[in-house]
């Protein structure tokens, strides 16, 4: 358990199965910060926060994400209109 909890394998894992890490000092490494699009990811994960799996409204919140990546990428809206309005539906969600 030990050396999958660690930067060493953290490393192996992503080159081989391109994945990313939550983990903060393994987001940070060099190794994970090769290309523009891993380079984004890590910086936005410094603000980022989780919503709770758990909640009955966590659906209905995935939903909504997936709307305004649409909203953006289809229909060209303005992103920070649509994060706006999306991040306010979304806490609307999870205070019902």
């Amino acid at each position: 358990v030990e050396f999958l909890l660690s930067k060493k394998a953290m490393v192996m894992y992503h080159q081989d199965q391109a994945v990313l890490s939550a983990r903060k000092s393994i987001a940070a490494l060099p190794e994970m910060n090769e290309d523009d699009y891993m380079k984004v990811f890590n910086k936005q994960s410094e603000t980022a926060r989780p919503l709770p799996a758990t909640n009955p409204m966590f659906d209905n919140a995935m939903l909504e994400m997936t709307k305004a990546l649409e909203r953006v990428t289809v229909g060209k809206e303005d992103v920070g209109k649509v994060l706006a309005e999306t991040e306010a539906k979304i806490k609307a969600l999870y205070q019902e």
